[in-house]
């Protein structure tokens, strides 16, 4: 996809994804049963209650500003990509709570692996101090912290998918923590419009503290019960032609990897057993061949899915 916008869908997301890197989490209890994983589509934006280790993302170097943005925009993931949202400042030159800061911001913390936090942020900088000015810069980069800070909160309320209590319960508990974080202003302007959905969501699904009902389906992912069209026709229904539109160019983009997944898993496991090769050899091919098939930004995802 040309852009990568989580505002509104998380390849979860997003999530987007940034997903199958993990997520930094405590040893479960037997009293708490995992939680599903939500997408922002339907107002959930990574309500698990683990944070994302952001600071832990990405290689270990300090890079020029330049030198950042070859390795997203000419080698990287955003390359041939516009970014997404804009940087919420009017013609005044000020600053405005905007949902689309927060599409830039989401579009942007797509590419850590690629790139660590601080060298994201000092390009951050350099872009918001060419394109709008020192003090609207100043500005973008305190929300910026903010939103950091954020993503890296911790919570104890997890939503589970099969009960509806949990959805408005850990809204209750992320939207604390946004407003304490981010300001009001910038809280309603970033997370109102999938606050929005959760609530109907939950409305939809039951009221608050039922029991014996189950909810009702989302239609997230693909049902093999129904035909793609069948599946998009519900999906507009429920969630509006551009969301659902969004999950379509998700499910395309899945199977698409998971067909590459299941090359790659199929092609290191005969280099692996290859009889005329050394065990160095195996794994010269098994590096070789994955360096050629994923680019860098896909390899380390590749690595820990097939336990390399």
């Amino acid at each position: 996809m040309a852009t990568r916008s989580l505002a509104l869908i998380l390849g979860a997301a997003a999530v987007a994804a940034v997903i199958a890197w993990g997520y930094a989490q405590d040893e479960p209890t037997a009293e708490a049963p995992p939680a599903a994983a939500l997408g922002r589509a339907e107002g959930f934006s990574l309500m698990g209650a683990a944070p994302s280790p952001l600071r832990s993302l990405g290689p270990a170097l300090a890079r020029s500003v330049a030198d950042v943005d070859h390795a997203l925009f000419v080698e990287g993931s955003l390359r041939d990509a516009s970014l997404d949202g804009d940087w919420g400042v009017d013609g005044q030159g000020r600053l405005q709570p905007s949902l689309a800061l927060r599409r830039r911001f989401d579009q942007l913390l797509t590419t850590l692996g690629e790139v660590n936090l601080d060298e994201l942020s000092s390009w951050l900088l350099d872009r918001t101090l060419r394109d709008v000015g020192p003090t609207a810069s100043a500005e973008i980069m305190a929300v910026w912290a903010r939103y950091i800070t954020l993503q890296e909160q911790r919570y104890t309320t997890e939503a589970r998918l099969d009960d509806p209590q949990t959805w408005t319960q850990a809204l209750a508990e992320r939207q604390r923590a946004r407003r304490e974080i981010l300001g009001p202003a910038w809280a309603e302007a970033f997370y109102r419009e999938e606050e929005d959905a959760l609530r109907r969501q939950a409305e939809r699904a039951g009221p608050a503290g039922s029991s014996g009902r189950a909810a009702e389906p989302t239609w997230l992912h693909p049902d093999p019960q129904l035909s793609a069209d069948e599946l998009h026709q519900r999906r507009v229904a429920r969630y509006g032609a551009e969301a659902a539109e969004r999950l379509r160019a998700e499910d395309e983009a899945e199977a698409r990897w998971q067909a590459r997944l299941a090359q790659a898993r199929e092609q290191v496991r005969a280099l692996q057993q290859a009889p005329h090769l050394s065990e160095p050899q195996r794994q010269e091919a098994v590096e070789g061949w994955i360096t050629s098939h994923f680019d860098a930004h896909e390899q380390l995802r590749v690595r820990v899915l097939l336990g390399l």
